[in-house]
């Protein structure tokens, strides 16, 4: 019987020959006479195709004697299977069509899934998270943006983060402020002392042409009628005022604020006026100056003004009584401002060469010094993206190199 499926019936001892068992229907007779098993189940794969075989025994029932006693049945006996055959192509088929479909909707579903997770990780977690660094990055050269308005309410880690680190930043501000202060009060504290140390000098500076000044008028008083020699004096008073005048020039551009000001000056000028200030009352000491700038350049003119007096005035004390030479020269190179001021006198301890721009560091007895002076200049060198150094001369001495970057004056 063919049709959907195939059916049969077989037995291990069929009358008709044709009723054969094959090997399947064999194996599952002998179980159902040796095992007692009830039914018989097997895929089974003849060239490229499956099929289902099916088998359940056949009992010999009273009913049966009648035709198959004298092949020796008895009841109850296994007189044979009935077999059922099912070709599986289609079933497969079907299963492959099905296996088809649910791979593509769980390829898609695992792409939808992502694809939405993607997108509420990229919302909620990687977008503020780049906001943030750029935050971070760009800081403190361009400012915080401000705090959304709903910002104190409780939100998850990332707006812990956000505001942590704006109340970080603004702590940062705040002590970037004092500290800002601070170092413009030791900026200021400094000058005055270096100012302490200069009004000896100073004071004879003024005081010479004040007492040449004062004689001049006594003579001009006892005979006013003298007008040939009362020309010549007063002349000679002049240039005794144009001389107070440069010294108080002078002390008014050192107690000048804003020492980190870009501006633009006579650097060979500025360099020149501090040597002399620094050595003001000191005719032991020579000054040699090769200044070779020759022209206006936009720098940080008061920083490199107090630097000069701070190294100026250090080479002042370091000569002493002695005969001493001040050396100081200075160049373009290379878009840089180059400045080198050296001395004759003893020099420094090779131990502590470096050590002499830490602050507080200082080999003064105390009371004379702050060790804060090279310490300040190093930092105000530092902050106009410079560098300052310093080395012993073969010949004695002591050498400082100051290098600055600068831009040509329009």
């Amino acid at each position: 019987m063919e049709g959907m499926g195939q059916f049969n019936v077989t037995s291990l001892m069929p009358v008709n020959p044709l009723n054969a068992p094959d090997a399947f229907e064999r194996r599952s007779l002998q179980k159902f006479a040796h095992s007692g098993e009830v039914e018989a189940v097997e895929i089974e794969k003849v060239g490229d195709s499956y099929r289902l075989r099916y088998m359940a025994p056949l009992e010999v029932e009273v009913q049966c004697l009648a035709c198959h006693a004298e092949q020796g049945y008895r009841v109850g006996d296994i007189r044979g299977g009935m077999n059922v055959t099912i070709p599986m192509d289609w079933a497969f088929a079907e299963i492959n069509n099905n296996n088809r479909m649910f791979l593509f909707i769980a390829a898609a579903t695992v792409v939808i899934v992502s694809l939405l997770i993607f997108l509420l990780f990229n919302s909620l977690v990687s977008r503020p998270l780049r906001r943030l660094t750029s935050m971070m990055d760009a800081y403190p050269e361009q400012p915080l943006a401000p705090l959304p308005d709903n910002d104190h309410e409780d939100g998850d880690e990332i707006d812990i983060l956000n505001r942590e680190f704006h109340g970080l930043c603004n702590r940062l501000e705040r002590s970037q402020h004092e500290l800002d202060t601070t170092r413009e009060q030791v900026f200021q504290n400094e000058k005055q002392a270096a100012l302490g140390r200069l009004v000896a000098g100073i004071a004879h500076e003024i005081n010479n042409p004040l007492g040449g000044m004062q004689n001049c008028v006594e003579i001009m008083r006892r005979d006013p009628q003298d007008t040939e020699r009362n020309e010549r004096y007063l002349a000679l008073v002049s240039q005794g005022v144009e001389r107070i005048k440069c010294t108080v020039q002078q002390l008014l551009n050192i107690g000048r604020k804003e020492p980190l000001a870009i501006k633009k000056g006579d650097v060979d000028a500025m360099i020149r006026d501090s040597i002399e200030l620094c050595c003001m009352g000191h005719r032991n000491i020579t000054r040699e100056l090769d200044l070779q700038v020759g022209r206006e350049v936009v720098t940080g003119m008061e920083s490199l003004r107090q630097v000069i007096i701070n190294l100026a005035g250090n080479a002042v004390q370091a000569i002493g009584r002695d005969q001493g030479i001040i050396r100081a020269s200075s160049r373009l190179r290379d878009g840089r401002l180059e400045i080198v001021l050296s001395d004759n006198g003893p020099g420094i301890d090779e131990a502590i060469l470096d050590q002499i721009f830490e602050p507080f560091f200082t080999t003064k007895e105390v009371g004379e010094g702050t060790g804060l002076g090279l310490s300040i200049s190093h930092s105000l060198i530092s902050r106009l993206g410079g560098s300052l150094s310093v080395a012993n001369l073969p010949d004695g001495g002591a050498s400082f190199h100051i290098s600055v970057p600068i831009e040509d004056a329009e």
